[in-house]
């Protein structure tokens, strides 16, 4: 065994100018538990993660309480186990400086700790971890040197430091995915590996035990592909969960009984795939079985028959039982953020599953606002069942409520508008809804997905897809208009039936180069207007215009010089003023690395020439959390003011005077919704179903 240094790291958080941070640590853009542990009835502790910190979450018999995690951005924590409700180690990886290293951090039962680096590999990612006392863990996972192929590796925490366990490594590479501890000399640790060459290569499930001083390999059921699950109730029996086949692609389960394997056969519908825990040799629960859209969860009790449970529960990542009467399942429900998740439980009570939700998410996506005292918005949230659903919300000039129900989907590219208090419409996916001042009516579907939505009269409206012909609303129907030339859309305001001006970016000339786009509306046809060349990549985000007194675009672009990140351009009727906006900017969706359209300001409202509002938030790269931008023009020039936070996610504003604008959005899962009086903002209490 080869004994592990411990060094310290220290990450520090990055403010922009003109923003308010979230201070807070909660989940990221989207993010969902991995893990979860239940070391008595009545506490678990759940852990995961997923665009931003890392995320974990303590059940106290009755209800979750998210809990504050530390790590860097992009941190993920795999799994979990606790020796007691204050005694847990949680496991899992981070990026620091290109390289993949392991996250570690214990929880004391009030907080959590970091734990120091381990220094096995270049890198090195950390799956699962059992604790079999308070004062001995096993971690386990795989990682590699810089050209070398996947180790399959393990680790041990004795409190103070770790020590390196040298696990038998068979075949060309291995990767370790489970494991589980009955005793301190005995663990079973699940995987696969890697034998033969070239096109010869062949995938074998694996599983090794512990003895407390050695590995050593155990075969495996025939044809097994990978063992990704493993719960080891005694020392003479475990049950493991995988694939098996040519590529894996049928669902294993199998019980290990000291002398070998025992193949199962799979339930209807397979709900024997995914995580496993067992309470004792005749008793296991598994989750991850999934058949039209609905998840399923099953028991063995020993021989070779399962009983199967419909969950109506997303959560089907993870699961520990504490008894045959109480198990909690863990994973993710579907966000109402495009392509994200939550954190989402379901707790076994030896009869039924519950759904569980371990966290809110509430969001206003798009604001109108008519008058000072009259606000229509627009947004969703993820119910007690994990299922997202649309939300509306009026502002009556001291408050916000709900306002009749929304029968319809809603998403973050939700478009609205509204000329008066009985006329607005909102557009979301393909549907169309028209609000009456007390309930919405369905409206003839448009031909494409509108995504930006003005309307100047009730029979009046103008929509247009991100990519594809503009939409006229005239009252009954929707008509297809062509731009002169194709761009991808981002806004569109229109001030009359005779004007409207359309903005987006378009690349001429391919890839890498992005350039702002404009179009004008004179009531018939599209027509381009010559935006001037700023950066090899930028684009517009919004516009606003006012009857009369021109048009105001904003956008960002990344190497456009003083017009970077952030910029504005007014039109005067006849040619764009190219102008300076402050505020910082970050990255796109993770891994895209992109600036165009996904941070910076998003949304901007006009009253007159002389009086714009512009919102918009960014991810800081360093601390995983959302700044927001908050800029006023003055006629002059663009200024930063300060916003009352929480922040990380003003997304829409709409102003009615100088002295009044509302913005909405999401900041740490709740609605975030706040008014400027022209002087300053402040933050309003909004409802969070």
């Amino acid at each position: 065994m080869i004994l592990l240094a411990a060094s310290g790291l220290s990450i520090s958080p990055a403010v922009a100018a003109g923003g308010s941070t979230d201070a807070t640590s909660l989940p990221g853009l989207s993010s969902e538990f991995n893990g979860v542990a239940c070391p008595t009835t009545s506490f678990c502790l759940a852990v995961g993660g997923g665009t931003g910190n890392p995320v974990s979450a303590a059940w106290n018999g009755t209800r979750w309480r998210l809990l504050a995690t530390p790590g860097p951005a992009g941190a993920i924590l795999q799994g979990v186990a606790c020796a007691s409700p204050s005694n847990c180690l949680g496991v899992g990886y981070q990026t620091v400086i290109g390289n993949t290293l392991p996250f570690t951090a214990s929880w004391d039962g009030l907080a959590w700790h970091l734990l120091p680096p381990i220094r096995a590999l270049p890198t090195m990612l950390l799956f699962g971890v059992a604790c079999p006392t308070a004062s001995q863990c096993i971690a386990i996972g795989y990682g590699s040197t810089q050209s070398g192929p996947n180790q399959a590796v393990a680790v041990s925490w004795d409190g103070k430091s770790w020590t390196a366990l040298s696990p038998v490594l068979p075949g060309n590479s291995a990767i370790f995915y489970g494991i589980s501890c009955a005793s301190m000399t005995f663990c079973m640790a699940v995987g696969t590996y890697e034998t033969g060459q070239g096109f010869g290569l062949v995938d074998q499930g694996l599983a090794e035990t512990w003895n407390g001083s050695a590995w050593t390999q155990v075969t495996v059921p025939a044809n097994s592909v990978d063992v990704r699950r493993v719960s080891c109730p005694d020392t003479t029996t475990c049950l493991a969960t995988g694939g098996f086949g040519d590529l894996g692609e049928s669902p294993l389960a199998a019980v290990w009984q000291s002398t070998g394997w025992t193949t199962l056969p799979q339930p209807s519908p397979p709900a024997a795939t995914g995580a496993v825990s067992c309470v004792s040799a005749t008793w296991c629960m598994t989750v991850g079985g999934l058949s039209r859209g609905t998840s399923f969860a099953s028991v063995w009790t020993g021989g070779t028959s399962w009983r199967v449970q419909t969950m109506s529960s997303p959560a089907r990542l993870a699961i520990s039982c504490a008894s045959t009467r109480a198990c909690m399942a863990a994973g993710g429900a579907n966000a109402i953020t495009l392509e994200g998740t939550v954190p989402f439980a379901a707790s076994w009570n030896g009869s039924t599953w519950t759904p569980q939700r371990a966290e809110q998410e509430d969001a206003l996506w798009a604001v109108s606002c008519f008058g000072r005292s009259a606000c229509l918005s627009v947004g969703g949230f993820v119910g007690r069942a994990g299922i997202s659903q649309p939300m509306t919300q009026s502002w009556n000039g001291a408050r916000w409520r709900l306002a009749g129900p929304a029968h319809f989907f809603l998403g973050p590219r939700s478009a609205l508008s509204c000329v008066g208090r009985s006329f607005c419409l909102v557009a979301s996916g393909v549907g169309t809804n028209r609000w009456t001042g007390s309930r919405w009516l369905r409206m003839p579907r448009p031909p494409t997905e509108i995504v930006a939505l003005s309307c100047a009269t009730r029979t009046f409206c103008m929509g247009a897809p991100t990519d594809g012909p503009s939409l006229l609303w005239n009252g009954s129907t929707w008509r297809e208009h062509h731009f002169s030339s194709p761009f991808d859309l981002t806004g569109l305001s229109c001030t009359r039936p005779s004007w409207c001006l359309a903005v987006g970016g378009r690349n001429p000339n391919g890839p890498p180069r992005y350039s702002p786009a404009a179009e004008a509306w004179n009531g018939s046809r599209w027509r381009v207007l010559r935006v001037p060349s700023l950066g090899s990549t930028s684009t517009f985000n919004d516009v606003s215009c006012v009857r009369g007194q021109g048009c105001m675009a904003i956008g960002n672009a990344d190497d456009a010089g003083r017009y970077s990140p952030n910029f504005a351009a007014r039109w005067n009727g006849r040619k764009w003023r190219l102008l300076q906006v402050p505020g910082g900017a970050g990255i796109g969706p993770p891994g895209t690395g992109s600036l165009i359209g996904t941070s910076g300001p998003t949304s901007v409202s006009c009253t007159s020439a002389g009086q714009c509002v512009a919102v918009g938030n960014y991810l800081d790269q360093l601390t995983g959390r959302g700044v927001d931008i908050t800029v006023v023009w003055n006629g002059r020039s663009w200024r930063a003011t300060g916003s009352p936070g929480p922040g990380g996610g003003l997304s829409t504003v709409s102003c009615r005077s100088a002295a009044f604008c509302m913005a909405v959005g999401e900041a740490g899962l709740l609605v975030l919704a706040e008014r400027w009086n022209g002087r300053r903002w402040f933050r309003l209490r909004a409802v969070n179903p």
